[in-house]
């Protein structure tokens, strides 16, 4: 679910709203497995790390996402706007900044922990959509690779 959002985002073959509808309530509980991937990818579009490509992207998701949000649970739908608007807790903040310092091993093994403990398999969600959209959107900048 993470690689095809992020896919689309860059550009893919897919049209974006096309790929989130088949992500946007997907998987059991309040909030879906795939909710919690795309907060995990906004999390990382809405970072200033993430720069104008990110917010590009960012601004294509929320609009998709105000439109595909009713799919899924009233809590989750809810979640997933104040993502979209940047509205988000600081667990995910803490791991998008800890993954774009390398040199800060501790500071993300701790980031990873707090965040993949929370909830029953969000936290874990979350963190697998933050890794896939860093890999996209932070490697460039954060991690010193071409782009």
């Amino acid at each position: 679910m993470a690689s095809q959002a992020t896919r689309s985002l860059q550009g893919g073959a897919r049209p974006l709203e096309e790929a989130l509808a088949g992500i946007v309530g997907c998987g059991p509980g309040l909030t879906p497995a795939g909710d919690d991937v795309l907060v995990g990818i906004l999390a990382v579009l809405g970072s200033s790390l993430a720069g104008e490509a990110g917010a590009e992207a960012h601004r294509a998701m929320r609009l998709a996402v105000e439109h595909l949000a009713p799919r899924t649970t009233a809590l989750s739908a809810h979640m997933l706007r104040q993502a979209a608007r940047g509205f988000l807790g600081r667990m995910p903040h803490d791991l998008v900044a800890a993954l774009a310092s390398p040199s800060a091993a501790d500071a993300l093994d701790r980031a990873i922990g707090s965040m993949a403990a929370t909830g029953g398999t969000s936290g874990a969600d979350v963190c697998v959509g933050v890794v896939e959209a860093a890999q996209a959107f932070l490697r460039p900048r954060a991690f010193g690779a071409a782009a």
